[in-house]
Order: C-alpha cells, then structure tokens, then sequence
C-alpha cells in the first residue's frame, strides 16, 4: 500500500472554457421553480450572476430600445388620431350627403324644405348662393361669444368670482336658451326705462 500511488484527477478544471451564451444582447427567461436563467436566443442555461452581469454591461442598450419603443409608441398614436380625424371627416361627409339624398328624395315627392331659422318652406331651386363652411362656423362661433359676452356683462356681479362662475353657466346653455337669456334682459330693460 504504501507503493500504490493515488489518483487525485476527480476533476478538471478547463480554464480556457468559452462563454456558453454569446448573444449580444441575450435576451433571458427566468425559471423561478428551478432557479435557472436561460437565454431565448441561442437556449443556453446561464449562471445567474452572469445574467446580472450581462444586464448591467447591456443596460445601456436596454434603455435605447426602451427610448425607441416609447417614440414608436408615440408614432403609432399620432397615426392613429390622424385616423381618427379622417374617419370623423369620412362620417361626417357621408352625413351630409345622405341629408342631400333625403333632401332630393322629398323634392321628388313633391316636398319642400323648412329653413332651419324662420320655419318657413323654401324651393332649393331658388338658392343661388353659397359661403364656406369654415367662414359659417367661425362666423356662428363668434355670434354665440358674442351672446354669452351680452348676457354676462348684462348683469351686475360684485366680485370677479361669481362673473366667472356666470360666465361658465352662460357657456353651457344651447343656442336656443342664450337666446331666451337675450329676450329676458331686452324685457327687462325696456321696462326698466
């Protein structure tokens, strides 16, 4: 026995070993239930603090593609309000014709259309005028501010407070009520003089 030499090569050690996982950047899946961290890309099984270690030297690459992904985020959704306003623009044109196709339909059958302001029928053979639509709507805008701006500065209000509080209750009322508001303060001051 004491000749007998004894064999101490149980293991080896491969100093000059590759990195199993050589993905730049690795992209890792964590199994929580074996503690093993693997890597997607190339399913290479990876020491955990070689993951930490790959995360913290990719960290860099992780927020640029963070950064990318919020700016495409942020693409998609002016693309998709842009949509938005086409679809609006396509409803509200396809609105407007079928009114015409109704309108046609009633001229046909021997109907004639109100006006929208006095109620009284009209021909639409007699129209001969037209006006853009944008120069209309600013021009019905600036008539309803001018109608809350009447009814506001009507009344007598103590503090800039309550002016204010008037003036969002005045903005709330439809045309036909601000108009109603105007009549009320006509008759009240013609009776007051």
């Amino acid at each position: 026995m004491k000749n007998k030499i004894i064999d101490f090569q149980i293991m080896k050690i491969n100093r000059n070993a590759q990195k199993i996982c050589k993905c730049k950047p690795p992209q890792y899946e964590i199994d929580t239930t074996n503690k093993l961290v693997q890597c997607t890309k190339c399913n290479a099984y990876i020491h955990p603090f070689d993951a930490l270690v790959g995360l913290s030297e990719n960290i860099e690459w992780y927020n640029e593609e963070k950064i990318r992904l919020n700016k495409e985020r942020n693409e998609l959704i002016e693309k998709k309000n842009e949509y938005i306003k086409e679809i609006n623009a396509l409803h509200t044109k396809r609105f407007r014709m079928n009114v015409f196709r109704t309108l046609q339909g009633s001229y046909i059958e021997g109907l004639m259309p109100h006006c929208p302001h006095c109620s009284k029928p009209f021909d639409p053979t007699e129209i001969d005028r037209y006006t853009n639509k944008d120069y209309c709507d600013y021009k019905r805008k600036k008539s309803r501010d001018e109608k809350v701006s009447y009814i506001v500065m009507s009344k007598k209000h103590p503090t800039v407070h309550e002016m204010d509080s008037e003036w969002e209750r005045v903005e709330k009322l439809t045309d036909e009520e601000l108009d109603k508001e105007i009549e009320k303060i006509k008759k009240w001051s013609e009776g007051e003089e």
